[in-house]
């Protein structure tokens, strides 16, 4: 008997083997990314091991519950605060999934399916590891949770019809569900679809009590997120994460979907591709979506007779659709789909075990194989992320930098996203650094004070932005020190007028000649009732040297009868030289009739118009008459 069982468990045992040996070699080689988002969780876990507080969300954010940071923060008490136990911590977690999955499925659908289900996560598309180990968002929770509810569902089905045990299972049901409301909306489909099959074909006679048990659930689960927001104007139903896409943005994200999004799920592309789609084999964009969806067919056919396999399904459909509606949805990263892998592993399993002995399954066998080569050359040629540095995204080592930083003696500075958390979390807190806050944005509080706090704070900057920050000290005649680290410059010694104006604005002066704008395509109504709203469009380009960052918007002054100025957030993007970004505007006429010239300007929040340096404004003329 004891040899027997050894006998059963080797298969899974040596997936288990290939499993973690994949993933090593995913972590050691630098194909997972470090990145100013994972640094965020740490410092989040190091905040709490501090006993400065457990953040409710991830900093800067309405949404976004901090499970993860909390799971961090165990794995720091007890082996120490570094990188490496941040990426390991997020491996634990890969692997509790991993092995949840395999119980889901030996116990509901047997050794088969979950032997199919087994190789699948042993040599997973290469998205799956990429999102789960970086903790920038997450998604490892949300694929527990989507696991979670599979399992809750799948253990009713077993049980009688209504009665005690159907309204515990609700009760846990709605634990989940509020869970995930608080981690993230993106939890949502799976667990409604969760909720309707468990409903409808389980709690029959007991409707009652088990929406009862469901909803308290749900309050358990969910109350961080109700505690915080009755504490904060509900700031969490106005966060972008639940915007829906509309229009053309709602076609071009089911463009992107079938496109984009399925290759890169399904491990026939690498994450973020655009126009080199880093394809495991030519043609793979569109031979591994058709064959995952041949292989699936068996699977389709059993879902005809077997409930249970419905809800699979519709799971699956119900988190595609709903993210296709959603105005963030980024196809060629589809981080909301990531309950797609608590789902496509079983289904798998079974359209293999429905399949009769012979040919059939020697051919189905053949396609998974082809299947799991694609994923494994999909990993094998990811992209290694040990040069990575530009002004939005920096994932390389960034050890040069803190030994320049520390020899210059700089322990506070302003840096990009990308970097800055990174800096703090990196060098252990010995060096803090903060983004600059309109043009990045604020994650951590406590570095903004410090480093808004210090007297000489230094400005650590990636090109093209070093040298128009170069160009505007020589053109304002302000003396200053540099220093470099690869890629990065380390600005420093500057002038009190400088750090004075980055405090107050929250951005960086540009050069005179950044502010150089052309206007096209206008689109602004002749006419308008007075005090009644107008919306317009116009087409701005930067020719200028510099990005402008988030912190230049629209201004509009009204001149005639009365005098008026009004300003709109847009293009609220960075906008690149020579690019072209369409400004949307909505603006409220004057009350007094007459005729007005309308003048179109941008502005750099904090610094100045872009006219008052030599920009082009677009000017209309508006009749406000009754």
């Amino acid at each position: 008997m004891p040899r027997q069982r050894l006998r059963s468990f080797l298969p899974f045992g040596v997936l288990a083997a290939v499993a973690v040996a994949f993933v090593l070699f995913l972590i050691l080689s630098e194909r997972i990314p470090s990145s100013a988002d994972q640094a965020t969780v740490g410092l989040m876990a190091r905040h709490i091991l501090a006993g400065r507080g457990h953040p409710v969300f991830y900093w800067g954010s309405t949404y976004g519950g901090t499970f993860e940071p909390h799971v961090v923060a165990a794995a720091f008490a007890l082996f120490g605060d570094t990188m490496r136990v941040f990426r390991f911590a997020m491996a634990g977690l890969f692997a509790v999934f991993a092995f949840g999955l395999l119980a889901v499925s030996a116990r509901f659908f047997g050794r088969a399916v979950a032997l199919t289900a087994a190789a699948y996560l042993a040599l997973p598309p290469f998205f799956f590891p990429y999102k789960t180990l970086t903790s920038d968002g997450a998604y490892a929770t949300v694929a527990l949770l989507a696991l979670a509810v599979v399992g809750i569902c799948l253990s009713a089905w077993e049980k009688p019809a209504g009665g005690r045990s159907i309204a515990a299972h609700m009760a846990a049901l709605g634990l989940v569900t509020g869970v995930g409301i608080w981690v993230t909306p993106v939890t949502l489909p799976v667990a409604g679809i969760g909720f309707l099959w468990l409903f409808f074909h389980r709690a029959a006679g007991g409707r009652l009590p088990s929406l009862a048990a469901w909803g308290a659930g749900i309050a358990a689960g969910s109350a961080p997120w109700w505690l915080w927001n009755a504490r904060h104007g509900w700031a969490s139903l106005h966060s972008h994460e639940i915007e829906a896409a509309a229009g053309g943005g709602l076609l071009a994200n089911v463009h992107g979907f079938f496109s984009a999004s399925l290759p890169v799920l399904l491990g026939a592309a690498r994450t973020n591709f655009r126009d080199d789609p880093h394809a495991s084999f030519p043609g793979a964009l569109v031979v591994i979506p058709v064959l995952v969806a041949l292989l699936l067919v068996p699977a389709v056919l059993a879902a005809r007779s077997d409930a249970r396999v419905r809800l699979l399904f519709l799971a699956l459909t119900a988190q595609a659709a709903a993210m296709i509606v959603a105005a963030r949805f980024s196809p060629s990263e589809p981080r909301y789909l990531v309950a797609t892998y608590a789902l496509l592993p079983i289904l798998l399993g079974l359209a293999f075990e429905r399949l009769p002995h012979g040919l059939s399954r020697a051919l189905w066998f053949g396609g998974f194989a082809v299947l799991l080569a694609s994923d494994v050359s999909n990993g094998v040629h990811a992209h290694r992320h040990l040069e990575d540095r530009d002004d939005s995204q920096v994932t390389a080592p960034i050890g040069p930098l803190l030994e320049s930083l520390r020899a210059v003696n700089a322990s506070r500075a302003w840096a990009n996203y990308g970097t800055a958390s990174r800096i703090t979390f990196e060098s252990n807190g010995e060096i803090v650094a903060t983004p600059i806050v309109r043009e990045d944005g604020l994650r951590d509080a406590r570095a903004d004070e410090l480093v808004r706090a210090a007297p000489r704070p230094a400005i650590v900057l990636l090109p093209p932005r070093d040298g128009c920050l170069r160009a505007y000290l020589a053109e304002e005649r302000l003396a200053f020190q540099e220093a470099h680290a690869g890629f990065f410059t380390i600005f420093f010694d500057l002038p009190d007028v400088l750090r004075d104006q980055v405090r107050t604005a929250g951005t960086l002066p540009m050069p005179r000649d950044a502010y150089r704008v052309s206007w096209s395509a206008p689109d602004i109504p002749v006419s308008a009732a007075p005090g009644a709203g107008l919306t317009g469009r116009a087409r701005v380009t930067n020719v200028g040297s510099c990005t402008w960052m988030h912190g230049v918007r629209l201004l509009a002054d009204w001149k005639g009868p009365e005098a008026l100025e009004e300003t709109a957030p847009t293009p609220n993007r960075r906008v690149a030289p020579g690019e072209t970004a369409d400004l949307a505007f909505r603006l409220r006429a004057p009350e007094t009739s007459g005729d007005y010239e309308l003048r179109l300007d941008l502005e750099q929040q904090g610094i100045t118009r872009f006219s008052a340096k030599g920009g082009a404004t677009l000017d209309a003329r508006v009749v406000v008459v009754r």
